[in-house]
């Protein structure tokens, strides 16, 4: 699978020596979505997009992941669950329930 990091609008790849290129033989070949991430954040393009490519060239079968920025200026692909702080049970352990 190739991942590739493109522009939404004009549908330019990021080529391998960081320009813009409308050919996806000659995109950069990204070895994991995190670095393909970290790439987009330093990037001056505010629409982009991951095009995971199922072959060698482009198919059906291709996913298009949009990546948007949020106001701290930081791509991603879904919005983060914030983890809520754990409730005070009023049952403190199995044997203070037995006891009442």
């Amino acid at each position: 699978m190739r991942r590739l990091l493109r522009d939404k609008v004009s549908k330019v790849y990021l080529s391998k020596d960081g320009t813009w290129t409308p050919h996806f033989s000659l995109a950069k070949e990204f070895q994991n979505t995190p670095s393909l991430i970290q790439v987009a954040t330093g990037c001056a393009h505010r629409n982009l997009e991951m095009v995971l490519m199922m072959e060698d060239t482009p198919s059906d079968f291709d996913v298009v992941l949009a990546l948007s920025r949020t106001l701290s200026n930081v791509p991603h692909a879904a919005p983060v669950r914030r983890s809520r702080p754990a409730r005070k049970s009023r049952v403190d352990s199995w044997e203070n329930l037995t006891e009442r």
